[in-house]
């Protein structure tokens, strides 16, 4: 079989800095480069090659200028929900779209715009958690939010609270770099507490949630998976004994068959954290298959991620929604003895 003229396809990875703690830039973008990498072993095949370029800022428009400068097809953005709200008028004016492995709050899913998402809504995220903290008979508690992006975390606890049936007795909007004196002056007035919401980066939650436990000792914790990392893990310790939360990846994604794990294996010695892989790589996997539909420009590239369906992914194939967004399994768990175990794998519709 001839091999097919091989044309290029420049994605941008575009990166909003201020975001950095909470999803660990550096580890996403390697593992973009990573993906990329892993497609092109059949560029000659398929004729298309994908070559990244790496864009850094903290304005949605000069991300998009730069982008047009380096003549991208397609955008990867590592950002925000609150970042992305901005960033759509530019990418309407720019006519590029963007596939994020970030974002994951419900108020950006909205058919017709030129914004792809690979996680599912942080509503539904909190609806489960606040179920399972309902179940546990918790009244009083308290929810610890980040300010970096209200957009996911304002969504989450809105749901949380209604499946709960109980407000918080108090919710307290902190710095990712918190200090543990900070910490203590909001916990001071707090008598007695049944349980602990955490939306916050991994390393503020590690410390948030050793405090909650030194001050209430078995105090429930239910923690969003924006702070759920192997660093995260490690910096919990014995004091996340008993926690909750709802992964966006298995832990044992990467020691499995699928191909890609396999390549990352035989080429990468350091560890990748799951939930970065399995993110960039749907986000990839939903650009490869929209270039093989509509072709490799940024009007093909368009209408082949608004004609998604479904799309194979590193732990099975999964759906793709009117609005471009992907809906892919997550897994309950528990931290126990220093790792999450999971007991379920669930779909939210």
């Amino acid at each position: 079989m001839p091999e097919l003229r091989t044309r290029d396809v420049v994605v941008a990875i575009c990166t909003e800095e201020e975001a950095s703690l909470l999803f660990g830039v550096s580890r996403m973008e390697e593992a973009l480069l990573w993906g990329m990498d892993y497609l092109n072993q059949d560029a000659s095949k398929k004729g298309v090659r994908y070559r990244p370029v790496i864009l850094r800022g903290n304005r949605p428009h000069l991300l998009v200028e730069a982008a047009n400068r380096a003549g991208a097809h397609v955008l990867i953005a590592t950002v925000t929900s609150s970042f992305a709200e901005t960033l759509l008028p530019y990418l309407d004016h720019a006519g590029i779209a963007a596939v994020s492995p970030t974002v994951s709050s419900g108020v950006l899913a909205r058919e017709g715009d030129l914004l792809f998402r690979t996680r599912s809504d942080s509503a539904q995220e909190g609806a489960f958690l606040g179920g399972m903290a309902r179940s546990s008979g918790v009244a009083r508690y308290v929810a610890v939010l980040g300010k970096t992006n209200f957009t996911f975390s304002g969504r989450l606890l809105a749901r949380f609270r209604e499946a709960v049936g109980e407000a918080p007795l108090r919710v307290f909007t902190v710095d990712d770099a918190l200090s543990r004196e900070e910490l203590l002056v909001l916990l001071r007035e707090e008598e007695r507490l049944d349980g602990a919401l955490l939306v916050l980066a991994d390393y503020p939650m590690a410390m948030v949630a050793q405090q909650l436990r030194l001050f209430f000792p078995g105090l429930s914790l239910w923690i969003a998976s924006l702070g759920v990392t192997e660093r995260g893990s490690t910096l919990l310790g014995r004091f996340g004994e008993g926690a909750h939360c709802l992964l966006r990846a298995s832990p044992d994604l990467l020691s499995g068959g699928h191909p890609f794990a396999v390549f990352l294996r035989e080429r990468y010695a350091e560890q990748l954290e799951p939930v970065a892989v399995r993110s960039t790589f749907t986000a990839l996997a939903m650009l490869d298959e929209a270039v093989r539909l509509g072709g490799p420009d940024r009007k093909g590239i368009i209408k082949g991620l608004r004609s998604l369906e479904r799309v194979q992914g590193m732990d099975g194939p999964f759906t793709v929604d009117a609005a471009g967004d992907a809906h892919l399994p997550l897994y309950p768990a528990t931290f126990r003895r220093g790792v999450w175990q999971v007991w379920d794998r669930i779909f939210f519709p």
